[in-house]
């Protein structure tokens, strides 16, 4: 993974596509859900996401149907274009919400950290979710 600068992550989205698409754009009055709607019945799978998913048929993978698996997928393991990808198709804002209501998602210490402070994400709160995390017997479960 090739090492960028915080900031060309934060405008990736912005110089992606030109003018703003409702893909990118928060929609509070409509709420969450119309959000999620309107990324998960337009957003394509490039190669770089694909290649993520090596145990799955890459033909039935789809944005509408497995949003929520491909997004823990890039956030736990995805490369940089994947990331850069993921925010450019959600947005910061989106990204946070879907973080917040999962809870971190079950990512691991070092990556609710990082996603911590990418997605300006309450300290306290990534805090219990690490907290939860370790004291779940089966997180982790299988590593020796």
């Amino acid at each position: 993974m090739q090492s960028e600068p915080a900031s060309s992550l934060m405008n990736y989205s912005a110089a992606s596509g030109g003018e703003p698409t409702p893909e990118r754009l928060d929609n509070y009055q409509n709420g969450f859900q119309m959000k999620t709607t309107l990324i998960r019945t337009r957003a394509k799978l490039p190669g770089h996401v694909l290649d993520l998913f090596w145990e799955y048929s890459k033909k039935k993978l789809s944005w509408q149907e497995d949003a929520d698996l491909i997004i823990r997928k890039v956030l736990e393991s995805g490369g940089w274009d994947s990331v850069k990808w993921l925010i450019a198709t959600t947005g910061y804002a989106w990204l946070k919400s879907w973080m917040l209501e999962r809870r971190g998602a079950g990512l691991d210490a070092k990556r609710l950290r990082f996603w911590q402070l990418t997605l300006s994400l309450p300290k306290d709160t990534v805090d219990a979710w690490i907290a939860d995390n370790n004291s779940n017997p089966w997180q982790g479960r299988g590593i020796r």
